[in-house]
């Protein structure tokens, strides 16, 4: 479960809120990344430490 981020300027003004939709996206589609690393034949482990 991913909770709704509000990202806040140093002033104390609101400046992003990310929902919990797109971070379950953005997890998701970075795992799936790495997991096409991973299954590669030419895996390289300095890739995969990058991402």
């Amino acid at each position: 479960m991913f909770y709704e981020v509000t990202i806040i300027k140093p002033n104390n003004k609101k400046k992003k809120i990310i929902s919990s939709k797109e971070l379950s996206d953005n997890y998701w589609a970075d795992f799936e990344n790495k997991q096409k690393l991973f299954s590669t034949k030419k895996n390289n482990a300095a890739d995969i430490r990058k991402n």
